[in-house]
């Protein structure tokens, strides 16, 4: 009779932890993670787990959100590092005024207006180190 009450607890056992598997299918965790995890700790415990584990959907929309919000930020930051065509000439302007009075020698005043021009120059060093 104990034979066979172990058995049943057994297939019980065994069973259970299927489910909870089968539950963590379409989670982080995976079926064979939830399954193991219910066989070795125990049923309720694999089960607690899994529900706290992230759903494979939860993940995939936290990724596109993550990529969003990064392209976002490197537009913003594109937007505000931008000057425009006036902003420019007249610092040009200014720069020439100054290299006229004196204030600024040649190379100076080309080292400026290359900032000026370009204040964000891209080494090959930098294109090769972020490229995709």
């Amino acid at each position: 009779m104990d034979e066979e009450v172990l058995v049943v607890f057994l297939f019980f056992y065994i069973g259970v932890s299927l489910i909870i598997g089968a539950i963590g299918n379409k989670r982080k965790i995976g079926f064979g993670g939830a399954f193991f995890l219910s066989l070795l700790l125990s049923p309720i415990i694999g089960l607690i787990i899994v529900l706290f584990s992230k759903t494979k959907e939860e993940i995939d929309r936290e990724i596109r959100i993550l990529k969003t919000q990064r392209e976002q930020k490197e537009h913003l930051e594109r937007l505000v590092n931008q000057k425009s065509v006036s902003d420019i000439t007249n610092e040009l302007t200014n720069l020439k005024k100054l290299l006229d009075d004196g204030v600024l020698d040649k190379d100076e005043f080309d080292k400026m207006k290359r900032q000026i021009i370009d204040p964000n120059p891209i080494s090959e060093y930098d294109e090769w180190w972020n490229r995709d």
